[in-house]
């Protein structure tokens, strides 16, 4: 049954329906501009807020006092990206980016990307907050031209994806401590970093690894290059079916436990001596069964001149001469190693 207002005034004047005053009275407010959102239940309220750009979220705090902290109460964040594009110097500036990241590891994160380009300006990169080591929702972590705090303790259970990308560290234990700390570590990508004397990589979860260094090291601020350092690369990832390494400056790349391995892509140009010798042998004896490789021409002239002078097992030189045929550059510098395996 139909509902109807009875309006007591002059007699004879005619019924009006409930929903037909209703709709008169919804017409007025939106003529004069009254607020039918935020009458809304807070639960609802933040169902609308979730299906919103991470921006235009935040950019509804200035609606009215009810609306300002509103979007902290989104209940999770499912991917947060930020770009700092400023100069760095604003202390202000600084403090709400710390703020930003703050809030949304409080609103369980599971995607965080970070982007500081003030080191174009030539000053010093952004420092994150310590939480980010104990931010146990995140799935994947993106970094790039930032520095992290030193490490205490790492908390990140969930962690699948980190890419680090001229990254710059407190310590130069902290990455070490930071990628053991990520027990569900799958894909680990780093770029450019903050370079130390040796880079171990354990994980007993990881299954691709990436490592990219620049041909020259700059600094940031006079362009100059740096002295380059010899780096030094342990691998122990019994699970590792990817490796990527491409950085000319390495002295020394040892991969244990690489039965794993289904494509490696390798370009770098180790040192000479008795000890590269050794380690030139045991990496190739370890990626001997891979199937799918990609070698830059640097690394197989080294792989060829150290063929033509140390023998391997009979099967790794089946293996390696089938992996050194498989690309043109490959194939002509190990023509003269194929006639005297006589393979």
């Amino acid at each position: 049954m139909r509902g109807f207002s009875i309006h007591m005034g002059e007699a004879g004047r005619k019924r009006v329906p409930a929903k037909a005053k209703r709709s008169r009275k919804r017409k007025r407010e939106v003529e004069v501009g009254v607020d039918w959102i935020s009458d809304l239940l807070e639960a609802l309220l933040c169902k609308v807020l979730l299906n919103l750009p991470t921006k235009d979220v935040v950019r509804t705090s200035v609606f009215s006092k009810r609306w300002k902290n509103l979007w902290k109460r989104n209940y999770q964040i499912e991917y947060f990206k930020l770009s700092y594009p400023g100069d760095g110097s604003s202390e202000r500036e600084v403090d709400l980016l710390k703020r930003w990241i703050d809030t949304v590891i409080q609103l369980k994160v599971k995607h965080l990307d970070f982007f500081d380009y003030s080191w174009e300006w030539g000053f010093d990169n952004f420092q994150l907050p310590p939480t980010i080591y104990t931010c146990e929702s995140l799935l994947s972590l993106k970094l790039s031209t930032v520095t992290l705090p030193s490490v205490k303790s790492v908390s990140l259970p969930f962690l699948r994806v980190l890419k680090l990308g001229a990254v710059k560290f407190a310590d130069h234990l902290d990455l070490e401590t930071l990628i053991s700390g990520c027990t569900a570590l799958e894909t680990l990508a780093i770029r450019f970093f903050d370079r130390v004397q040796v880079l171990q990589v354990c994980s007993q979860s990881l299954l691709s690894f990436t490592h990219v260094a620049p041909k020259l090291v700059f600094t940031h601020a006079a362009r100059k290059p740096l002295a380059e350092k010899d780096l030094s690369i342990v691998i122990d990832a019994p699970r590792l079916e990817y490796l990527k390494l491409s950085d000319h400056q390495t002295a020394s790349f040892i991969i244990k436990n690489p039965g794993s391995l289904v494509a490696v892509d390798i370009d770098i140009n180790l040192s000479s001596g008795f000890d590269s010798r050794n380690m030139i042998r045991d990496f190739l004896v370890g990626i001997s069964s891979v199937k799918n490789m990609t070698i830059s021409s640097i690394t197989l002239k080294i792989i060829y001149d150290y063929l033509r002078c140390e023998p391997l097992p009979p099967h790794s030189v089946i293996y390696i001469s089938c992996m050194l045929s498989s690309t043109t550059t490959g194939l002509k510098c190990c023509q003269p190693f194929l006639r005297s395996a006589q393979i």
